[in-house]
């Protein structure tokens, strides 16, 4: 499994710029067409890296859609979510990967409406080195 991994991460770190950029505009479009945004207000995303499509255009648009989100945050080894806002300084944790400073307001994947979640590849298209929006609406699975 790990092989496959690094297998599609390779392939992932051939796209060129503007792949990535068109990639990012499609997925931005696909959730703008597909996605009524009206009953989610906590979302979790992230801030891409490694040749990862770029989240910068979607996290602006929810940002613009007045809804408040939250990136990844690393804690004695466990995964929370911080508060993220568009001028909120970063920094990099022991995975390289940026995350808010903020330590006032972490929370735990259970309180999301919706959450975007970076994939190294779908399970039946392995071509495929892009990111899916899922739909996690917590409060309504757990009643």
């Amino acid at each position: 499994m790990n092989s496959l991994r690094t297998k599609i991460k390779e392939k992932r770190s051939q796209l060129s710029s503007e792949s990535l950029v068109f990639l990012a505009q499609t997925i931005l479009n696909n959730i703008q067409r597909s996605i009524s945004l009206k009953d989610y207000s906590t979302i979790a995303t992230y801030f891409s890296v490694n040749q990862e499509v770029n989240t910068a255009d979607l996290n602006r648009y929810l940002w613009e859609q007045d809804k408040q989100l939250f990136l990844p945050k690393i804690k004695s080894k466990e995964l929370f979510f911080s508060a993220y806002d568009i001028d909120q300084p970063l920094s990099v944790n022991a995975f390289n990967i940026p995350e808010p400073v903020n330590e006032e307001m972490l929370i735990t994947a259970e309180v999301f409406d919706l959450m975007f979640i970076p994939l190294v590849s779908t399970y039946k298209t392995l071509k495929n080195p892009n990111w899916l929006a899922l739909l996690m609406n917590y409060k309504k699975l757990t009643k």
